[in-house]
């Protein structure tokens, strides 16, 4: 079973309507960057689709960004402007013990 991992900052001054904004912006940046057949599949779901949304700091994310590219996983980083602050990403869709095996994502909690 594929999911979606979304990963976003919990550690910003943002209201939780302009935190999930920054959530969505990444979905839409992934889901434009990386569209391919298979990303077609997850989204053809529908109401099955999965989506895990997971909360980090500021700090993590260095540490988050660098083992996705180490590891080749599809991803993109929201930035927040004009703050120019990075807020949120999004993973392709990828089955979930890929996703699990990463230390900086099973280390963090759901938001």
């Amino acid at each position: 079973m594929k999911i979606q991992y979304v990963i976003v900052r919990r550690d910003t001054e943002f209201t939780h309507g302009a935190t999930i904004a920054q959530a969505v912006h990444a979905v839409t940046l992934c889901q434009h960057t990386h569209f391919d057949k298979d990303y077609l599949e997850y989204c053809q779901e529908g109401f099955a689709m999965r989506t895990v949304i997971l909360q980090c700091t500021q700090e993590n994310m260095p540490e988050i960004i660098k083992e996705l590219q180490e590891r080749k996983i599809k991803h993109c980083v929201w930035r927040e402007m004009p703050e120019d602050i990075e807020t949120a990403i999004a993973l392709y869709p990828y089955e979930k013990d890929l996703i699990k095996a990463i230390p900086a994502i099973r280390k963090l909690k759901l938001y």
